[in-house]
């Protein structure tokens, strides 16, 4: 396999989870999913669990198991991509799809036009119109505070939609539904870092604006967008 070996003295988790990844089982069941790109999202895996100190503390038959869920919706685990992340809770792995892995599993149906989310920053909102829904964001930046985020969408046949929360909103949304952030208040979490994310740490606990995106985009294509998958169903609700 690719990439497996490591100028620093491997920890036992590591070595556990590189001869998981070695054993022909392993190989043989990515590579049913995967084809040819299997080796490479192996060493993937690695190369995550070697990025994040958290995933380090899990059990690597879990780690192994979370992603195959990403391997089965062709999605690389992969930080700096931002499509598929695994994140810790209390030392069990969870896969959680990136607003990126969302826009690519809705473009892969081919039935939207374009698909796009962004943060608003200050002075950017113009005016909403509440009965037919559309926003105007073409507003003078003021600042490099983020008042909201929006997501937007256009399908082929040309029905679109665009949704928007404001940083309020998606605070108090992030507070009642993130289970990682039961330890957080209002004021605790508007804290936290947005654009620029902690190094290493994923989910709302680093990179706040990211997740944000992710869920507008989420609430707008399971309200209005069109169907792309029963293997989605479950996932885009987290």
């Amino acid at each position: 396999m690719a990439n497996l070996s490591s100028n620093t003295l491997p920890t036992v988790a590591e070595n556990n989870l590189v001869s998981l990844l070695d054993a022909e089982q392993t190989k043989k069941e990515f590579a049913t999913i995967l084809k040819d790109d299997s080796p490479t999202f192996l060493a993937g895996i690695l190369e995550y669990f070697r990025s994040d100190t958290a995933i380090q503390h899990c059990n690597p038959i879990d780690l192994i198991a979370e992603c195959k869920k990403a391997a089965i919706l062709g999605l690389p685990v992969n930080k700096f991509l931002g499509q598929a992340y695994i994140i810790s809770y209390g030392n069990r792995p969870q896969f959680q799809i990136g607003y990126k892995g969302l826009i690519q599993l809705a473009m892969r149906t081919n039935f939207y036009k374009t698909i796009n989310t962004d943060v608003v920053y200050e002075g950017e909102l113009r005016y909403t119109n509440k009965l037919t829904g559309e926003f105007d964001f073409n507003g003078q930046r003021l600042s490099d505070r983020v008042i909201g985020y929006f997501a937007y969408f256009e399908l082929k046949g040309g029905f679109a939609k665009t949704l928007y929360m404001n940083k309020d909103a998606m605070i108090k949304h992030a507070l009642k539904y993130s289970a990682s952030l039961s330890k957080y208040n209002y004021s605790s979490l508007a804290s936290l870092p947005g654009a620029e994310a902690k190094k290493g740490v994923v989910g709302w606990l680093g990179n706040f604006d990211e997740m944000a995106q992710k869920t507008v985009l989420r609430l707008l294509l399971s309200k209005y967008g069109s169907y792309f998958g029963n293997a989605t169903s479950t996932i885009c609700r987290r």
